[in-house]
Protein backbone atom coordinates (compact mmCIF):
# COMPACT_ATOMS: atom_id res chain seq x y z
CA UNK A 1 0.00 0.00 0.00
CA UNK A 2 2.85 2.37 0.94
CA UNK A 3 4.09 1.76 -2.53
CA UNK A 4 1.66 3.23 -4.24
CA UNK A 5 1.24 5.93 -2.12
CA UNK A 6 4.65 6.70 -3.00
CA UNK A 7 4.11 6.17 -6.58
CA UNK A 8 0.97 7.99 -6.69
CA UNK A 9 2.79 11.50 -5.54
CA UNK A 10 5.52 11.56 -8.22
CA UNK A 11 5.34 13.73 -10.47
CA UNK A 12 6.57 12.00 -13.42
CA UNK A 13 8.87 9.98 -14.85
CA UNK A 14 11.08 12.02 -16.51
CA UNK A 15 12.91 14.76 -14.97
CA UNK A 16 15.70 16.33 -16.82
CA UNK A 17 18.21 18.49 -13.89
CA UNK A 18 19.00 22.44 -15.14
CA UNK A 19 22.48 22.37 -16.06
CA UNK A 20 21.43 19.67 -19.22
CA UNK A 21 19.17 22.34 -20.55
CA UNK A 22 21.40 25.11 -19.46
CA UNK A 23 23.89 23.41 -21.38
CA UNK A 24 21.98 22.28 -24.29
CA UNK A 25 21.16 26.16 -25.27
CA UNK A 26 24.39 27.49 -24.57
CA UNK A 27 25.91 25.16 -27.30
CA UNK A 28 22.55 25.91 -29.58
CA UNK A 29 23.73 29.86 -28.90
CA UNK A 30 26.88 29.14 -29.59
CA UNK A 31 25.66 27.53 -33.30
CA UNK A 32 23.09 29.38 -34.12
CA UNK A 33 24.62 33.14 -32.37
CA UNK A 34 27.45 33.72 -35.01
CA UNK A 35 25.47 34.07 -38.03
CA UNK A 36 23.69 37.57 -37.01
CA UNK A 37 26.84 39.19 -35.41
CA UNK A 38 29.30 38.38 -38.43
CA UNK A 39 30.26 41.26 -40.32
CA UNK A 40 28.50 44.17 -37.76
CA UNK A 41 31.49 45.52 -36.22
CA UNK A 42 29.03 47.52 -33.26
CA UNK A 43 27.26 44.34 -32.33
CA UNK A 44 30.71 41.84 -31.67
CA UNK A 45 32.04 45.33 -30.22
CA UNK A 46 28.73 44.69 -27.88
CA UNK A 47 29.75 40.88 -26.98
CA UNK A 48 33.30 41.82 -26.70
CA UNK A 49 32.04 44.54 -23.76
CA UNK A 50 29.53 42.17 -22.61
CA UNK A 51 32.34 39.15 -22.00
CA UNK A 52 34.98 41.58 -20.65
CA UNK A 53 32.19 42.76 -17.89
CA UNK A 54 31.73 38.91 -17.11
CA UNK A 55 35.33 38.32 -16.69
CA UNK A 56 35.32 41.61 -14.41
CA UNK A 57 32.35 40.22 -12.79
CA UNK A 58 34.11 36.55 -12.37
CA UNK A 59 37.43 38.30 -10.85
CA UNK A 60 34.97 39.84 -8.46
CA UNK A 61 33.32 36.89 -7.11
CA UNK A 62 36.57 34.65 -7.17
CA UNK A 63 37.83 37.48 -4.70
CA UNK A 64 35.05 37.97 -2.81
CA UNK A 65 33.79 34.98 -2.23
CA UNK A 66 36.94 33.22 -2.07
CA UNK A 67 35.65 30.03 -3.86
CA UNK A 68 39.26 29.10 -5.13
CA UNK A 69 40.63 25.46 -3.80
CA UNK A 70 43.79 24.07 -4.47
CA UNK A 71 42.68 20.98 -5.79
CA UNK A 72 43.47 20.68 -9.57
CA UNK A 73 39.80 21.70 -10.78
CA UNK A 74 40.46 25.00 -8.61
CA UNK A 75 44.12 25.27 -10.72
CA UNK A 76 42.66 24.57 -14.08
CA UNK A 77 39.55 26.96 -13.31
CA UNK A 78 42.23 29.58 -12.16
CA UNK A 79 44.52 29.17 -15.21
CA UNK A 80 41.01 29.59 -17.14
CA UNK A 81 40.25 33.01 -16.11
CA UNK A 82 44.18 33.99 -16.60
CA UNK A 83 43.44 33.05 -19.95
CA UNK A 84 39.69 34.78 -20.69
CA UNK A 85 41.71 37.89 -19.11
CA UNK A 86 44.85 37.64 -21.37
CA UNK A 87 42.50 37.06 -24.48
CA UNK A 88 40.81 40.66 -24.21
CA UNK A 89 43.41 41.90 -25.08
CA UNK A 90 44.14 40.03 -28.66
CA UNK A 91 40.53 40.34 -29.29
CA UNK A 92 40.61 44.06 -28.48
CA UNK A 93 43.68 44.43 -31.02
CA UNK A 94 42.12 42.30 -33.57
CA UNK A 95 39.24 44.95 -33.38
CA UNK A 96 41.14 48.26 -33.08
CA UNK A 97 40.34 50.61 -36.27
CA UNK A 98 44.10 51.91 -35.81
CA UNK A 99 46.41 50.79 -38.44
CA UNK A 100 49.25 51.41 -36.95
CA UNK A 101 48.36 48.05 -34.52
CA UNK A 102 49.33 46.39 -37.99
CA UNK A 103 52.33 47.56 -38.49
CA UNK A 104 53.44 46.78 -34.37
CA UNK A 105 55.75 43.96 -33.67
CA UNK A 106 54.02 43.28 -30.24
CA UNK A 107 50.78 43.63 -31.54
CA UNK A 108 51.71 40.95 -34.14
CA UNK A 109 53.41 38.49 -31.25
CA UNK A 110 50.87 39.19 -28.73
CA UNK A 111 48.07 38.20 -31.60
CA UNK A 112 49.85 35.11 -32.77
CA UNK A 113 48.65 32.36 -30.83
CA UNK A 114 45.07 33.54 -31.22
CA UNK A 115 45.74 33.42 -34.75
CA UNK A 116 47.62 30.00 -35.58
CA UNK A 117 45.70 27.96 -32.54
CA UNK A 118 42.87 30.01 -31.96
CA UNK A 119 39.96 28.08 -31.90
CA UNK A 120 41.75 25.45 -29.82
CA UNK A 121 42.04 28.19 -27.20
CA UNK A 122 38.52 29.24 -27.10
CA UNK A 123 36.88 26.22 -27.41
CA UNK A 124 39.06 24.67 -24.15
CA UNK A 125 38.04 27.52 -21.90
CA UNK A 126 34.43 27.06 -22.62
CA UNK A 127 34.99 23.78 -21.46
CA UNK A 128 37.26 24.56 -18.37
CA UNK A 129 34.67 27.33 -17.61
CA UNK A 130 32.84 24.90 -15.89
CA UNK A 131 35.60 23.22 -13.58
CA UNK A 132 35.10 27.01 -11.54
CA UNK A 133 32.74 26.85 -8.45
CA UNK A 134 30.08 29.18 -7.65
CA UNK A 135 29.04 32.49 -8.81
CA UNK A 136 32.54 33.05 -10.61
CA UNK A 137 31.70 29.55 -12.67
CA UNK A 138 28.61 31.27 -13.71
CA UNK A 139 30.36 34.97 -15.01
CA UNK A 140 33.44 32.95 -16.17
CA UNK A 141 31.05 30.56 -18.47
CA UNK A 142 29.43 33.32 -19.63
CA UNK A 143 32.61 35.38 -20.72
CA UNK A 144 34.14 32.28 -22.75
CA UNK A 145 30.91 31.70 -24.26
CA UNK A 146 30.28 34.83 -25.77
CA UNK A 147 33.99 34.93 -26.75
CA UNK A 148 33.66 31.68 -28.71
CA UNK A 149 30.52 33.35 -30.16
CA UNK A 150 33.07 36.70 -31.42
CA UNK A 151 35.93 33.98 -32.27
CA UNK A 152 33.12 32.14 -34.62
CA UNK A 153 31.56 35.33 -36.02
CA UNK A 154 34.89 37.27 -37.00
CA UNK A 155 35.74 34.63 -39.62
CA UNK A 156 39.49 35.54 -40.41
CA UNK A 157 42.11 37.04 -38.47
CA UNK A 158 44.59 39.63 -39.67
CA UNK A 159 47.58 38.56 -38.44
Amino acid sequence: MRYLMSAADRQGQFRVRPVVVISCALLLAAIILPIPFSHKYNAQMGLLLTACVCVLAGWFFLAWYREFDTTWRGWIAMATAVYLTVSLMGFFIEFSPITWFMHSHWASLYVRPWVHWGFIYVYISVAASFLGRGRARIAFVLASVLLMILWESMGRWIY
